[in-house]
């Protein structure tokens, strides 16, 4: 690793390095943007983790697994972030970001055994493993996709740079492992899930990577247990995979399993906080918890 403890310096040629590595992935070579990345890169190649190709540089070996080892902290902290903590998922980047420079080996190994040996993070990412292996999911961009009629899909990745946009994905309700039904229509992609329909622009649809899925999956008309009026009721499918650590397991405690029974017992007057009944119990949640059960009403 190329640091122990954190330390700014140090810090901006990781940063760097995992730069240079995306570029590599994404078939091109690094061009330096100012005199600052310039002077890292130079400090880089005096360390053998980079050589200059013209006005540009690329990994050496050596480089390369330097920079995985920093993309395999940074997945690695943000999956811990998602299974084991309350931090909101807008959150997770910013703090990887940071905390990244800083974690030692022996905690790294400790949480990667402690959450199952993931071999993706939570936006779909592929985490390397000790060695610098990554899993590879064959993908595609959803705006590459224009299907003509309805076609269900699954999305593998959201692409969490630039931040604004991929907000904007979170906010609309998109998340790894929601299946889709879509249908490109008047240059936008008109998105079917839980219930809700979404419009996307060619920008968001360009951060989005999916997979063709070859029939209707099972349980697709599911909907979110925020959508009930007061009164109805319901069957759990199950929780959404965009649910997350503290909150889901608590949820789960609370008995909001799979084929469990609930009702609306009552909702405030602007819809939230709603009262549950579920398990002989009466049981108060957010709209933003409530969203994340998925039901099948009876």
């Amino acid at each position: 690793m190329l640091m122990p403890k954190f330390d700014k310096h140090m810090a901006g040629m990781e940063n760097l390095l995992k730069k240079v590595l995306k570029h590599t992935m994404e078939g091109h070579l690094f061009t330096p943007e100012d005199a600052t990345e310039k002077k890292w890169a130079e400090h880089l190649v005096e360390r053998g983790l980079l050589r200059k190709n013209g006005p540009a540089y690329e990994l050496t070996d050596s480089g390369r697994k330097e920079a995985r080892a920093v993309v395999r902290k940074h997945r690695l902290f943000e999956t811990y972030l998602a299974k084991k903590t309350g931090f909101p998922v807008k959150e997770w980047h910013a703090l990887a970001e940071k905390k990244e420079h800083s974690i030692d080996e022996e905690t790294l190994n400790k949480w990667e055994k402690e959450l199952g040996f993931p071999l993706v993070d939570p936006h779909g990412d592929p985490i390397p493993d000790a060695t610098g292996e990554m899993a590879h999911i064959e993908t595609r961009l959803l705006n590459e996709v224009k299907p003509q009629k309805e076609t269900f899909f699954k999305i593998i990745h959201l692409e969490d740079e630039p931040e604004t946009p991929y907000h904007n994905l979170i906010d609309k309700g998109l998340y790894p492992g929601l299946i889709l039904k879509i249908k490109y229509e008047k240059e936008q992609w008109h998105l079917t899930f839980e219930g809700l329909q979404v419009e996307l622009p060619e920008e968001e649809a360009g951060l989005i990577s999916v997979i063709e899925l070859e029939e209707k999956p099972d349980f697709f008309h599911a909907v979110r247990l925020s959508s009930l009026d007061e009164g109805e009721k319901a069957k759990i499918i199950g929780l959404s995979d965009a649910l997350h650590g503290l909150t889901r397991q608590r949820l789960l405690d609370l008995g909001f399993v799979r084929n469990a029974v609930v009702s609306v017992y009552m909702k405030a007057p602007f819809g939230e906080p709603a009262a549950y009944d579920i398990k002989g119990a009466t049981v108060a949640l957010r709209k933003e918890q409530a969203d994340k059960i998925l039901v099948e009403k009876l």
